[in-house]
């Protein structure tokens, strides 16, 4: 009886997370008031990175304009690290594509619970390249910046998606 309990426990949980995950990654749909243009965005989530989530975190997320569909903003976000991010370096399927940062200087918050440092930069991304992690075995990621080497980690291993890769492409798939 103990065994079927706590099965069924860990089963629920299981499914909870995953509908959890994907309720965070799906992009969210605003217009401006401005002009009345569209815009898609998502919420950070993290990515596999070799060290631990709050020693060497990775985040993704990102927004497009639904009048531009060709390109989108990729935003990462290193946590528990203030860095002036320079370049974007994607490795899909051992094809390394090089993404320059957007003018804008990285952005530089503290978490309110925390106080955690964060740094957030954009790269302008293909929409392109974005989709074809769908169907890659592996991507790989490398975000150098200026002041401290830098952070490498995966968005996709062994043809599975992680919770920032998802949220890209769902980004992707609406334009």
């Amino acid at each position: 009886m103990k065994k079927l309990i706590f099965c069924t426990i860990a089963l629920t949980l299981s499914g909870c997370q995953s509908t959890y995950v994907q309720s965070q990654s799906n992009a969210k749909e605003s217009v401006n008031k401005f002009d009345g243009k569209k815009t898609l965005t998502t919420k950070m989530l993290p990515a596999w990175t070799k060290a631990s989530w709050m020693n060497g975190g990775v985040g993704f997320s990102g927004f497009a304009s639904i009048d531009k569909p060709e390109y989108m903003v990729v935003e990462v976000t290193f946590i528990n690290s203030i860095s002036n991010m320079e370049k974007l370096f994607l490795n899909i399927d051992g094809q390394t594509i090089e993404y320059f940062a957007m003018s804008k200087p990285t952005d530089i918050s503290f978490g309110q619970a925390t106080r955690i440092g964060m740094s957030k930069r954009g790269f302008l991304v293909p929409v392109a390249d974005i989709k074809k992690f769908k169907n890659s075995q592996s991507v790989k990621f490398r975000v150098t910046t200026l002041s401290d080497g830098s952070r490498e980690g995966e968005l996709v291993r062994d043809g599975k998606l992680s919770q920032g890769a998802t949220s890209l492409i769902n980004i992707a798939n609406k334009l």
